[in-house]
């Protein structure tokens, strides 16, 4: 299997952060790694996070794999049913008030991985920015 070949599935778990939502995702279609999967759940939110969800999930049916909830279940509960949901052979994840500067960012994950067979993971440098 080529490194082309591994699907990616990113977790994105949303609630309350219609502000954010927005910039997390578009981070992530940036990304120039193919193919991927973007798993993102709006659990409950009762502001417009859902609404953004949807309007993705149109705008992009081959990549974002919409989760709506009616009721909030919890950042455990979510996690565990998100990572049941993934196909890919890679998961990644990602907070729905956060976003990836580098769009080469999955791509170095995955030659890392490839390059070290015995390596259960990865990680990057971040930067911790509060506010908009």
């Amino acid at each position: 299997m080529m490194q082309d070949d591994k699907l990616i599935s990113v977790i994105v778990t949303a609630y309350n952060i219609e502000k954010y939502l927005p910039r997390c995702v578009d981070s992530l279609l940036a990304q120039t790694y193919e193919p991927m999967e973007i798993i993102l759940v709006d659990d409950g939110s009762t502001d417009g996070t859902a609404e953004i969800v949807r309007a993705y999930a149109d705008r992009c049916p081959q990549r974002i794999v919409p989760v709506l909830r009616k009721e909030n279940i919890g950042a455990t509960k979510n996690l565990y049913d998100l990572l049941q949901r993934a196909k890919g052979i890679y998961i990644a994840n990602l907070e729905g008030d956060d976003r990836w500067t580098d769009p080469k960012k999955l791509q170095a994950q995955v030659r890392f991985l490839d390059e070290h067979p015995k390596s259960i993971g990865c990680c990057h440098k971040c930067r911790v920015v509060d506010g908009y």
